[in-house]
């Protein structure tokens, strides 16, 4: 049965499916149900290191919520990288000063100890 063709159950379904922190969505969603019309699928899939999304999860639910693609947080999450976009995109000023290390940091501060 396709999922066009499925009657709705009188009871909506709301299913969380991830592969990163997985405990604690199923807790919240238990502690907080969305109010849904019909079955509902949440999905947060870390994608990093190539793991693919299992083929087709949303075809038994009749709505799909997808948080933030894993493909989009990947670059803000690689924490070496992150202080650059900040600079690339000449918003330095909104976080605080980044460095690759220590030694970067002490020359930054002319070997002020004040870190």
């Amino acid at each position: 049965m396709s999922s066009a063709d499925r009657v709705p159950s009188e009871s909506p379904r709301l299913h969380v499916l991830s592969n990163r922190s997985d405990r604690l969505w199923q807790r919240a969603a238990s502690a907080h149900p969305l109010s849904v019309t019909g079955d509902t699928l949440i999905s947060y899939w870390d994608s990093y290191a190539g793991k693919p999304l299992p083929d087709d999860p949303a075809a038994d639910y009749g709505q799909h919520i997808q948080l933030i693609a894993r493909r989009l947080l990947n670059p803000p999450s690689n924490k070496r990288k992150f202080p650059d976009m900040f600079r690339e995109r000449n918003l330095q000023e909104i976080a605080p000063q980044s460095f690759d290390s220590a030694a970067d940091a002490l020359a930054y501060a002319n070997g002020a100890d004040i870190l």
